[in-house]
């Protein structure tokens, strides 16, 4: 038995755009749903980041070598969010307006910033930065022997933090645990995503792996950092980066059936980054406890959860398209062409 997606690599791929769509949906889900509420969580739903990595290497390889365009990388990833954070550290100096003793807790258990999720960014550049270094190595090397290269560079990176025993504040802004996924992007981008015999054998022993460290104790040290997040480790990887999308790739298969769903996926897509941004912003200002004057548990949890989705969608929405209007304004003015879409 063989299988294989193929992604276009010239130009515009639904898949993509709704592995996105389903990633960042998953994200906001995530940050504002109890965890009664997500069972099997890490299986189905912790996998936003990885997917994320995975298409955005996905993207600079299916370019030339000399493609990355940093202005792009700028405009549209990294300003955005310094003028969040700044405006988050400039609040903290109202109390009343929000809590920075909560905030600072929750910068040093690995959120990376200012709102959960805010390492993303950091390794983001940093993912940029590794590209240039490893790809020789992808396009020189046969899959199997750039697979064993990298197994072995992902666990002595892991081991490397162990040993040196890392803070997880310092940890959660590096792009180590995530080195792993720089080679399924590249096979994604140059044979697009195989199931056979041998990838689904690797995947359910990577899916073994990842529901034994989510559920099995994170106390794993020198071999890993322990985090939040123990799913994010290099033998996870083999089952996002093959098996799952297959899953996606059969739901996707019965929604872009639908214009209306094909819409909501391009749009979702579009605004990902925009909606991950805002989400931070939303989890942080709006708290259950805004809702307090209505006294039932059942309802204020309601009425917040309503608010912080609503909010975190539309704001992204509107967020993107004030961004593409500096982008646009900025490559007018400087006469150069910026893609603003990966």
């Amino acid at each position: 038995m063989k299988m294989t997606i193929t992604f276009n690599t010239k130009g515009y791929d639904g898949f993509i755009d709704f592995i996105k769509a389903y990633a960042i949906f998953m994200v906001v889900f995530a940050h504002f749903t109890p965890s009664i509420a997500k069972p099997g969580y890490p299986i189905w739903g912790g996998v936003q980041v990885p997917l994320f990595i995975v298409i955005q290497a996905f993207h600079v390889y299916k370019q030339a070598p000399k493609d990355i365009n940093w202005r792009n990388v700028f405009c549209r990833v990294v300003f955005p969010f310094v003028v969040l954070q700044t405006l988050v550290w400039i609040l903290l100096k109202f109390p009343p307006i929000i809590n920075s003793n909560y905030l600072d807790a929750a910068m040093l258990n690995g959120w990376g910033g200012y709102g959960p999720g805010s390492y993303y960014p950091w390794i983001y550049v940093q993912m940029l930065l590794v590209i240039p270094f490893v790809r020789p190595i992808l396009e020189k090397t046969s899959p199997v022997v750039s697979a064993i290269i990298f197994v072995l560079l992902s666990a002595a990176i892991e081991l490397a933090c162990g040993l040196s025993h890392l803070s997880v504040f310092v940890y959660s802004r590096l792009f180590g645990r995530y080195f792993f996924l720089l080679y399924f992007g590249y096979i994604w981008s140059k044979y697009g995503i195989t199931l056979n015999a041998r990838n689904i054998l690797i995947s359910m022993f990577s899916l073994g792996t990842l529901i034994f460290l989510a559920y099995g104790g994170n106390n794993n040290e020198p071999f890993f950092v322990n985090i939040s997040t123990p799913y994010h480790r290099w033998p996870c990887y083999p089952y996002i980066a093959l098996l799952l999308p297959y899953v996606l790739y059969y739901v996707y298969s019965i929604m872009r059936r639908s214009s209306v769903c094909k819409k909501v996926i391009f749009w979702l897509a579009d605004c990902s980054y925009e909606i991950f941004l805002v989400q931070m912003m939303v989890c942080i200002f709006l708290r259950p406890s805004f809702f307090g004057i209505m006294q039932n548990k059942l309802i204020i949890f309601i009425f917040w959860y309503a608010a912080v989705i609503s909010l975190s969608f539309y704001g992204g929405y509107c967020l993107r398209k004030m961004n593409k209007r500096i982008i646009y304004y900025y490559a007018f003015k400087k006469n150069i062409i910026i893609n603003d879409r990966n």
